[in-house]
């Protein structure tokens, strides 16, 4: 597991990334770096909650799914091995992240629904079989 040395590390590597690559079209606060643990696997992984304000249509999804392959090479700098999954989180939707609660992109309204533990369950189960 990553120490919180490591992790105030790896934040202010995300922060910097961002800030090169978004300069001041969002605010991005909190930035949240945290051990995790696979258990299907056993490995271990860098959990990365990045909350973000601004216009979303800016927040280029082609740049944002290959964040980890600019993050690895600066981890690796750093000694560290564990892969980093990150989560771009609309600042709306943070307070409802922390709880727990699922949300997903409602396309028609541009908002938020609520998807519940049963819901997410039978998605889950409708889209793997």
């Amino acid at each position: 597991m990553i120490t919180k040395e490591q992790a105030g590390k790896i934040k202010k590597i995300v922060q910097d990334i961002l800030d090169e690559r978004f300069k001041d079209q969002f605010v991005f606060d909190p930035i949240v770096v945290r051990g995790a643990f696979d258990y299907c696997d056993n490995t271990e992984y860098i959990r990365i909650y990045i909350v973000y304000a601004g216009d979303r249509e800016l927040l280029d999804p082609g740049w944002t799914a290959g964040f980890a392959c600019l993050l690895i090479p600066k981890l690796k700098a750093l000694g560290i091995d564990d892969f980093p999954v990150e989560s771009f989180v609309d600042r709306e939707a943070w307070d409802a992240v922390q709880r727990g609660e699922y949300f997903e992109r409602d396309s028609f309204s541009q908002g938020y629904r609520y998807i519940d533990e049963s819901e997410a369950s039978t998605e889950a189960s409708q889209a793997f079989g």
